[in-house]
């Protein structure tokens, strides 16, 4: 029987294989990208980029940059302004006010951009790990029939990988080594003692065991931290959030967009948001009124998800959707 570790310096070769001809990286210092980097063998040809607004992924970030020669790192940040201007591109090309969606396609496409500024035509990022060796902390919790349905889905399926969809819109070739054939292959082999720690707090476990092993253990155990927050993304959108809410009449509002888009949105950040793509003249997607209707924009879901609002239906027909739990 293989060993986690063993399970892991295969997945290294696979990565190192897939990164070989492309030296520009999306670098958060989370458990995808610090396997990725720790993977290249000549990383001093690499030029690394990172967005930093406010979050904590820049800590981890420098802790592995100390031990770690790379050509050189870029550290991106803007202001609320320019956080603004991010916004209305997202609202143009994905027509999305989910605002998840938003503040993370915010940072792949401020990352790419400024990656494309300095010569990159490729870049490397860490998309489709969390898909299949389990890094979505719900998947913890789940029994080992629904973790294998998950990742056969997966692995014979296609993700969504929202930095390829960046990229393709910037004429950027976005790599995602943890994602191609053989690493979907190697998903299906994995025992679940690989891929999810004994207590249950960790999904991509022998990742993690490898950073830490390779010196660390800092980055090997820290907790997820999805790109919107780990970046600060999520937090400057509701600085930006609070004070449009202070300075509109927000009742106006809310008329103007029952009027426009035939709904009322679930919270202020959605109200913003959809108050921009207004403002930005984006059509929104067209309302459905059939079976598989969003329950709170009447938009159509895909898969019990609602790619416009961001809401999602369970198999018990409760519905989620993002809160202002900041506010």
């Amino acid at each position: 029987m293989r060993t986690c570790l063993e399970y892991a310096e295969r997945l290294r070769k696979i990565v190192s294989r897939n990164t070989l001809d492309t030296e520009c990286m999306m670098f958060s210092g989370g458990i995808d990208t610090s396997f990725i980097l720790l993977s290249y063998e000549k990383p001093e040809n690499l030029m690394i980029f990172t967005t930093d607004l406010g979050g904590r992924d820049i800590s981890y970030v420098k802790k592995i940059l100390e031990k770690i020669n790379i050509r050189e790192h870029v550290i991106i940040r803007i202001s609320e302004e320019e956080y603004e201007d991010s916004i209305d591109w997202v609202l143009k090309n994905f027509k999305t006010i989910d605002p998840v969606e938003v503040s993370g396609d915010i940072v792949h496409y401020m990352t790419i951009r400024e990656a494309l500024k300095r010569g990159c035509r490729k870049i490397v990022s860490g998309d489709g790990g969390d898909e299949l060796f389990l890094g979505y902390s719900f998947l913890l919790s789940k029994d080992e029939r629904f973790i294998r349905e998950w990742i056969k889905k997966y692995s014979e399926g296609e993700a969504r990988l929202p930095t390829v969809e960046v990229g393709s819109r910037l004429g950027v070739e976005v790599v995602t080594p943890l994602y191609v054939e053989e690493t979907r292959s190697l998903a299906r082999e994995i025992p679940l003692s690989c891929l999810i720690d004994p207590s249950k707090r960790f999904g991509k476990y022998f990742m993690r065991l490898y950073i830490a092993e390779r010196g660390f253990p800092e980055i090997a155990w820290r907790t997820k931290d999805p790109v919107n927050t780990g970046s600060g993304s999520m937090y400057m959108l509701r600085r930006i959030v609070s004070r449009f809410i202070r300075e509109m009449n927000i009742e106006d509002v809310y008329k103007e967009i029952e009027n426009r888009m035939m709904f009322k949105p679930p919270t202020k950040t959605h109200t913003y948001l959809a108050w921009k793509m207004i403002r930005s003249s984006v059509d929104p997607p067209p309302i459905y009124l059939g079976e598989g209707s969003c329950p709170i924009c009447r938009r159509r879901l895909v898969n019990r998800y609602c790619p416009f609002c961001g809401a999602y239906v369970d198999e018990n027909k409760i519905i989620h959707h993002y809160t202002d739990e900041e506010f």
